[in-house]
């Protein structure tokens, strides 16, 4: 529960200085979607050893300003494995379903940092989860872009995931 609050009173304080710094002009395109291609790093039941497990993720996107957006994300790992668990247990992880909700902060043109809360949905057991992606926008006519990046997920109380992707987006 501290966690939870923690979390929200950061997202609290990044929201309202994003909406302060924001600008009178309006921001155009204000909207991004985004589909991504993903390859995480799990940890196998053997120590010291990590599989590459494939993913599609789903990226919504609402910038406050020019530096500052949030951001919905949804991904869907594409394989059923098992990962080494409290004192040494097994566990199955099943296709899970990770969804989060994080602050964008663009430090460049190119360079993005974000970091969120998220949950990751599986049959056997579920975990909060935290956020950070580092990603490098490359601009495309017609507001399209690729962004390939690099994500850790750090699952509460549980394993870790580091992952690479690729997305593409289009904005509006």
């Amino acid at each position: 529960m501290r966690t939870v609050l923690s979390i929200f009173l950061f997202f609290s304080f990044v929201l309202t200085h994003a909406q302060e710094a924001s600008e009178e002009k309006e921001l155009e395109p204000r909207y991004r979607v985004a589909i991504a291609t993903i390859n995480s790093h799990v940890p196998e039941e053997e120590s010291n050893q990590r599989a590459i497990i494939p993913a599609w993720g789903l990226e919504a996107e609402r910038r406050l300003n020019e530096k500052w957006a949030i951001m919905l994300n949804f991904e869907v790992e594409l394989v059923t494995y098992f990962v080494d668990y409290k004192d040494e247990l097994s566990l199955k992880r099943e296709y899970p379903l990770v969804a989060g909700l994080l602050v964008v902060r663009r430090l460049t043109e190119e360079i993005i940092l974000s970091a969120g809360y998220g949950r990751e949905f599986e049959t056997n057991e579920s975990f909060d989860l935290l956020i950070f992606n580092l990603s490098y926008e490359i601009r495309l006519p017609n507001e399209w872009d690729i962004s390939p990046g690099v994500t850790y997920n750090d699952r509460l109380d549980a394993f870790d995931t580091f992952s690479f992707n690729i997305a593409f987006g289009k904005s509006f």
